[in-house]
Formats: structure tokens, C-alpha cells, sequence
């Protein structure tokens, strides 16, 4: 077996074979107690032998090709689908039977049998057999369910999605060694299985796929009180040519999934949003900096790396030309240094109709993030849509699905950060995002397109170049004088060249009085100055909590960290991206320290504090900002109509 160092273990087809007349004989015929006492199942309508026979010893035999045959409806050719569910049924025994012998041979468990049949065992060493046995029983049933939930995913489509499939009862879990785990397991399947709620085969796939994601989570909720299970966690293994990879007891993504199509847009070409695309070309930079090979990012370890980001501006500023081009410019990036990358932008139709089915869907999209061997990019656009506040009046049991989802794979037990992927939401409306989901943006930027004269120029100028270059004769309007035209989108160096060199001002009337207090008695040079501010924010905006607060860190990392990779890195890949994990770390750390001699912590702390608070500010009063919009709208359109009126009187 390798050696324990090696990061990834491959799994062949034939250490799959060495297992696989165990494995059918598993699927012909299974003895065993249910956990509960069964009903009698009806009589079979077929011209077949049921699925299940019942003794009077109150034993069950569980015969599951023949339960596919009568799921397909017919004695004798199985339906694709029941087919499928046997062959995931029998290859997932056989890859588990694999990974159980694996960290057997890997933890010692081997000797430990030997000594338990001479009998020449230490009351220890007879702890650690039992031990180590019921970890192998758990790894072994991890890699059956696993490689079901894999293979099934990669062959459904919407037809079986749409199916509302539940189980009966969770599946019972025997650890008492590998082989009784995996008998037991299909046993319960087939038991499970003459629930009527199952009218046909693809009611049976899916079903399949409940059934090893329900034996997945029961698993998950016991790893803590199995032992010696770093000799399975501490590695991964791949099933060679697939996709499939099992590292440690984590749930696997979907495989089936490929980069969705996009158009192709430079950021040279679009007008306007200077901090914007300043962001995005970081954080393209840095999703480049994750090392296939250590399954990490260096600049998750310098802390300028956010997961979930935030764009947000009034209609038609780009938000979507901004996608395309992250989009295009990451492909580009990742063709170019050979490393695998996935668009991944939120489906339309993730919100389902059916109760259950948006968590599902939404599970399916957010295992995909934890993917470790590509660079990922999840667009979410129109978020409001889908992230709508929960406690805005008929917002859809859909929608807090998603949510639900989406809060528990980005910060608690499902959340694994890797380094590779990046979130990002746009919005025309931040107010009726959901507050918890905002909460979890650690970076928000505005989007508010062209905004000043050499802005509208360069959006002409990338306009009717096009119509000159077919006729040079029909444009016939004088350039400007003083403006060479697309140099005002030209890439900024840092973000401190939009900032004006001012001290940065809080726009809340509520904070400035006592902001100007605390500036006055202590100054930013003091920690005790932003604890003290932070407090006075929460009594105006009590969902201000400490999230915000490690967002607002999150933003003076990304500060830190705000230098351009040198080009000689960008130009020739073995300069950088080919070396080692810690050899990349401690490059990067010699350009933040280089970054940061122009820099004084406290100024960036403050600006990033205030910038935060008002981009808060913005988000949770644009709602009223905008009632008000409309009053005053209204009451100057009864003016002028008042006014007309009265112009009309006087005219007649």
C-alpha cells in the first residue's frame, strides 16, 4: 500500500473485481432480523417470486435483483433505471469492501485478527481490535453510500429529481465488522423498499439515492465516537478515470456537473466600476494561488481570500457584464496554467415546487463548491430572487430552503473552505436579501456603472467605433481635446487611488456626533476606539453583530493583501505556480510585508470600518430611502399637474 504521505490513494477496477462475487451474492440473497417487526407484504401481481420472504423464525430474506424486476414490471428485462440502481448497489459493495481492507492494512487491524485467532491478546490491544473494527465498518458502509450518492447523481436527471421520495424510516447502521455493515445495509434497502410509496423503477432510483444520502448522514453523526480514524481521513482515494473522490467522511458533489456556457467579456470593455473589477482581478489572481497538490490556498493563510462576495447597484450597471468577465478571465487564467475550472452560476430553476425539493437542489449546487481538484466560480445573480428576507410576508417555504442550505455550507459543520472557489452575489436590491445570508458576505462592493463625463465618452466611444470601422465616414462628431478615450478605465494599481486623501466621513447622522466624540478622546491608534464604535453601531443597527465585525477584518486582510502578482509569475509558471505549497506561502508573505511598509494599520482599519458601515448603511435604508423616493415623486407630480391645471384654467 502507499505510503501514509502520499496525499491520494487510486482505486483500480481490478481491486474493485477482487470483490465482486462477494458483492453479488449480497444482491442475490440476504438473511437477517429487521429491526422492527414487519407487516406482511401483499401478494406479488407479478408472474415472479416477491422480493422478500418472511419465516416463522422471524427472519427475512431480502433478494434484491428480484425486487428490480419487479419495480421494472417485468419477470425478465430490467428497466434502465433498475439497472442502474444494481450496478451503483454492487460496484458501491465493492469500492466499500476496497476502503475497508485499505485502512485495515493501513491501522494494523490485520495483526490485530491474527492475535485475536491464536487468542493471545492483551486486554488493550483487544480495545483497539473492537475499535478499529467498527472504524473499518464505517469506513467500508461510507464508501458503499458514497459511491451510490455518486454514481446515481451523475445519471439522474429531472425526471427522477422531480420525484418526492421519503424514507420510512432511517436505515439502521451495524458496525459490528465491514461485511455485516454492508448486509445490513442492503437489507434494510430492500426491506425499506416495499414501501407503496415506490410505484416504479424510477421511484426506486430515487429512492436509491435518499436511502445512501440518509446512510451518509447517519454515519456523519457518529465519526466522533469512532477512533483511529485518521488512518482513513488523513488520505483520499480516487476511482481511476471518474471523477469520483472520497476524502475522509465528507458528502460527494455531484459529478455530472460541467461549466455552464457563458459569453466572453473583457474587463477593458466595460465602463465604469473601477473598485469592482479591481476586486475581481485579486480575487482571480488569488483563486490561481490554490495548490492542487496540498488541497489549500497560501492566501487563506494570509487571510486575503474571501469566500462570499457582494455586488450591488441599481439596474442596467453592469452587473452582469462583470460575471462574464470574472467568468472569461478565470477560464483564460486556468487554460493557461492547465488547471480545471467550473462557471457555476445558481440554476434558474432551483426553487422547486415540491416541499424538500429546493433543499435538495440546493444541496447538489453547494456540494459542488467543495470540489478540491478544480478553481471554482459560483455566480449568483438576481440573489434577491432567491435569498429574499424570510420574514417578508409570503416569501416561499422555496426559498428558505435555499437559504437554510446556503447558511449551513458556508459557515458551520458542512462548511469546508479549500481556497478554490468564490461566491459571488449580485443585486439590484441588497435590502430584501435575507439579513443572515448578507451577514455572511465578507466583501460588498457598489456597481453603480458609468457615473462622470469620461465614463459616458468611453461608453459611446466602445459603441460607435464598431459602426466606424465598418463606414469611417458615417461617424461624423469631433473626439475631445483633453480625454483620450478608454484612459480612465485603465486598471488601478491598489484601492487607495480611488480614495480621496480625507479623513473618511460616516454618512449616518445617528453615528457622526458620537464618532467625532471617540475620534477626539481616543483616535484609531487605540483598539479600545473601534470596541467602543462598534458598540455605538449596534444600538442604531441591532443586526450589527460579530460577523460584521470579522467581515470588517476580512476587508482589512484584503487591504493587506491588495499588491499585484508580479508579472515574471504571470509570464512563466514555474516562477511561482509550480513550486511548493511553502515555498508559495512565504513568497507571498515577502510581497505583503513589501506592500506594507506604504501602509499604516490603523488609517486602513478605520477606512475599511467606515466603508463597511456605510455600504450598511446604504443597504438597510435604501428601502425607506426609496418610499421616500416615491412620496416625493408623487407629491412633485401633483404639483406640476396642479400647476398645468391651473395654466389651463387661466388659458380657456
Amino acid at each position: 500500500m502507499p505510503s501514509k504521505s502520499d496525499s491520494t490513494f487510486p482505486i483500480t477496477q481490478k481491486d474493485l473485481r477482487e470483490h465482486l462475487d462477494h458483492a453479488n451474492q449480497m444482491l442475490l440473497k440476504i438473511q437477517d432480523k429487521p429491526a422492527t417487526k414487519p407487516e406482511q407484504p401483499s401478494a406479488s401481481k407479478g408472474n415472479w417470486r416477491p422480493s422478500t420472504d418472511y419465516s416463522s423464525s422471524g427472519l427475512v430474506t431480502v433478494e434484491l435483483h428480484k425486487l428490480a424486476k419487479v419495480v421494472s414490471q417485468d419477470a425478465l428485462i430490467l428497466t434502465p433505471e433498475a439497472n442502474a440502481v444494481i450496478a451503483a448497489f454492487r460496484d458501491g459493495a465493492c469500492l466499500g469492501m476496497h476502503l475497508g481492507r485499505a485502512y485495515g492494512e493501513a491501522a494494523g487491524l490485520e495483526r490485530l485478527i491474527q492475535l485475536n485467532r491464536s487468542g493471545r491478546m492483551s486486554a488493550a490491544q483487544q480495545a483497539e481490535f473492537y475499535e478499529k473494527h467498527h472504524t473499518a465498518a464505517a469506513v467500508t458502509l461510507f464508501g458503499f453510500a458514497a459511491y451510490i450518492n455518486w454514481k446515481l447523481s451523475s445519471l439522474s436527471d429531472e425526471k427522477i429529481a422531480s420525484r418526492q421520495i421519503t424514507l420510512a424510516e432511517q436505515p439502521s447502521v451495524d458496525l459490528a465488522n465491514p461485511l455485516k455493515a454492508l448486509e445490513r445495509a442492503i437489507f434494510d434497502f430492500g426491506l425499506l423498499s416495499k414501501d407503496p410509496q415506490i410505484r416504479d423503477s424510477l421511484d426506486w432510483y430515487r429512492y436509491a439515492q435518499v436511502f445512501a444520502d440518509a446512510l451518509i448522514s447517519e454515519l456523519q453523526t457518529r465519526v466522533g465516537s469512532l477512533n483511529h480514524t485518521a488512518f482513513f481521513t488523513d488520505n483520499s482515494y480516487r476511482l481511476e478515470n471518474t471523477t469520483l473522490l472520497i476524502s475522509g467522511f465528507e458528502n460527494i458533489a455531484n459529478p455530472s456537473a460541467t461549466s455552464v456556457e457563458f459569453n466572453r467579456v473583457e474587463f477593458k470593455d466595460i465602463v465604469g466600476n473601477r473598485e469592482a473589477k479591481h476586486v475581481a482581478m485579486r480575487t482571480a489572481q488569488r483563486l490561481l494561488c490554490y495548490d492542487l497538490t496540498a488541497k489549500k490556498n497560501p492566501f487563506r493563510d494570509i487571510g486575503g481570500l474571501p469566500l462570499v462576495r457582494m455586488g450591488y447597484g441599481k439596474p442596467g450597471t453592469g452587473k452582469s457584464l462583470q460575471i462574464a468577465a470574472i467568468a472569461t478571465l478565470l477560464h483564460d487564467y486556468c487554460d493557461w496554467l492547465e488547471i480545471p475550472f467550473l462557471f457555476w452560476p445558481l440554476p434558474d430553476n432551483i426553487v422547486s415546487t415540491f416541499q424538500g425539493g429546493s433543499a435538495e437542489r440546493g444541496v447538489e449546487y453547494m456540494r459542488r463548491l467543495q470540489d478540491d481538484d478544480k478553481i471554482l466560480y459560483a455566480a449568483i445573480d438576481d440573489a434577491e430572487n432567491n435569498f429574499e428576507e424570510r420574514t417578508r410576508q409570503g416569501v416561499s417555504s422555496g426559498v428558505r430552503e435555499i437559504i437554510g442550505v446556503f447558511l449551513r455550507y458556508t459557515e458551520g459543520a458542512y462548511a469546508i473552505t479549500r481556497g478554490n472557489a468564490v461566491i459571488d452575489f449580485y443585486t439590484n436590491l441588497p435590502e430584501q436579501i435575507d439579513k443572515a445570508v448578507l451577514s455572511r458576505v465578507q466583501s460588498r462592493f457598489a456597481i453603480d456603472g458609468a457615473a462622470s463625463r469620461e465614463d459616458f465618452l468611453d461608453q459611446d466611444h466602445l459603441w460607435w467605433r464598431k459602426i466606424k470601422e465598418v463606414d469611417p465616414k458615417v461617424i461624423a462628431q469631433k473626439d475631445p481635446d483633453d480625454y483620450e478615450y478608454l484612459s480612465a478605465q485603465a486598471e488601478l494599481g491598489n484601492l487607495s487611488e480611488l480614495e480621496s486623501n480625507s479623513e473618511p466621513q460616516i454618512r449616518d447622522d445617528r453615528l457622526q456626533e458620537v464618532t467625532n466624540r471617540l475620534l477626539n478622546d481616543l483616535g484609531t491608534g487605540h483598539h479600545d476606539f473601534f470596541a467602543r464604535f462598534f458598540t455605538e453601531v449596534l444600538k442604531v443597527y441591532p443586526i450589527f453583530s460579530s460577523r460584521d465585525v470579522r467581515n470588517i477584518q476580512q476587508a482589512v486582510n484584503n487591504r493587506l493583501t491588495d499588491f499585484d502578482l508580479p508579472e515574471s509569475w504571470l509570464e512563466t509558471p514555474e516562477t511561482f505556480f509550480r513550486q511548493s505549497y511553502d515555498r508559495k506561502l512565504e513568497m507571498l508573505k515577502e510581497l505583503m510585508r513589501g506592500n506594507m511598509k506604504s501602509l499604516t494599520f490603523p488609517d486602513i482599519r478605520w477606512r475599511e470600518t467606515v466603508k463597511y458601515c456605510n455600504n450598511l448603511s446604504r443597504i438597510l435604508n435604501q428601502d425607506r430611502e426609496r418610499r421616500i423616493a416615491d412620496i416625493m415623486n408623487e407629491m412633485d407630480c401633483h404639483g406640476e399637474a396642479k400647476r398645468r391645471f391651473v395654466s389651463t384654467e387661466q388659458g380657456s
